[in-house]
């Protein structure tokens, strides 16, 4: 049976950049991806500036991988519709391409990036790949929005925290698109919400969550939501009901587990540790995700470095990623039912000027990270 020193289970941002702040310092650490290849992934692909920060400092040019600038946030909900300039500027970005690049900088730093490797399972002190089995002194699991068996996060108390995560990328007509450009577009719905962002080529991507009572009365299908959601927000209705769709389904993960923060858990044995949306999930309209899968990489990577517990791994990220997870499900709370999407829309029609700090709201602040 080969070992390995730190095993990380799953080779997307998070994995990724802990794998890189781990080998940069010298650890043995290898990273076991699932998938050959890059792929799409549900993801909103925003990058806040403190993600930008985050990415620029592993040695990536966002400018030269083709991230699109993004300054201003149009709010539409309850048949209103309000915009503004975002306080800072934002990117986004394709994940597959994000994903591939921080691999390869992990690699280059020193790590082990083995692809197409499938854990089955793990346990104190080894891994299952199949029928194959390695050693190793402690795992981390990276591997987003989905668990792996056996070590599933606890799931939401609440029914407003169950959701569906949706993504599909369109291309609309030029004048849409030209529309869409440097701005993210937030769409309240009965039932969830959905974010559209530029992206490069002349495509945007839309992110949706979606309650599984909505989804069901949909009865789970994608192109009746559209209809209800572009019914309730008509401005949304030339991408989701005229753009030509890029791929002929859209990418889906279910059970989302929107509030759950790893250090409100009981701790976990001491050699399993986690990070990225297996530490936290913070509601996507935050547009944090990303940006918090990165931090929390670089994070774990210096607790573990300074061979630290996972109770001061707990403060660290309680102190990073609190706040902003607080606000942003508050944001969402606020637009949850038809009368309060209508009040909340009267009062960001009335005082615009709400909108940036909002978004200032559910950003990591720069003094806790």
């Amino acid at each position: 049976m080969s070992r390995v020193g730190t095993a990380i289970v799953g080779g997307g941002l998070a994995g990724s950049a802990t794998a890189f702040a781990l080998a940069r310092r010298g650890h043995d650490v290898t990273v076991f991806e699932r998938d050959p290849s890059p792929r799409d992934r549900v993801c909103g692909e925003f990058l806040s500036p403190e993600g930008c920060r985050e990415v620029e400092a592993m040695g990536l040019d966002l400018g030269r991988l083709g991230a699109e600038p993004v300054s201003r946030l149009r709010l539409l909900a309850g048949g209103r519709s309000v915009s503004g300039p975002l306080p800072f500027r934002a990117m986004t970005i394709p994940r597959r391409l994000l994903d591939a690049e921080l691999r390869s900088l992990a690699a280059r730093a020193g790590a082990d990036i083995r692809l197409g490797a499938r854990v089955t399972s793990v346990g104190e002190g080894e891994l299952r790949l199949g029928g194959e089995r390695i050693a190793a002194d402690r795992v981390v699991l990276a591997n987003g929005k989905l668990d792996l068996r056996g070590w599933k996060r606890p799931d939401p108390t609440n029914e407003r925290h169950h959701h569906i995560g949706l993504k599909m990328h369109y291309r609309p007509d030029a004048e849409t698109m030209a529309g869409l450009r440097d701005t993210i577009l937030l769409c309240f719905f009965d039932g969830g919400y959905a974010g559209i962002v530029p992206m490069d080529a002349g495509t945007c991507n839309v992110s949706i969550a979606v309650t599984r009572r909505a989804w069901n009365a949909c009865d789970r299908d994608y192109a009746q939501l559209c209809r209800v959601i572009a019914t309730e927000c008509p401005d949304v209705a030339p991408v989701l009901r005229d753009g030509a769709a890029i791929w002929p389904r859209p990418l889906a993960v279910g059970q989302v587990p929107y509030g759950y923060r790893a250090w409100a858990a009981p701790t976990g044995p001491d050699w399993l540790w986690r990070v990225g949306d297996q530490a936290a999930v913070i509601p996507s309209l935050s547009g944090t995700g990303m940006t918090m899968a990165l931090i929390g990489g670089r994070l774990l990577a210096t607790c573990l470095d300074e061979g630290r517990s996972q109770a001061d791994y707990a403060i660290d990220l309680r102190r990073a990623f609190a706040g902003p997870m607080w606000r942003a499900e508050s944001v969402a709370l606020l637009f949850q039912g038809a009368r309060r999407r209508l009040v909340a829309s009267r009062i960001a029609v009335r005082f615009p000027g709400l909108l940036p700090r909002v978004a200032r709201m559910t950003r990591v602040a720069p003094e806790a990270i």
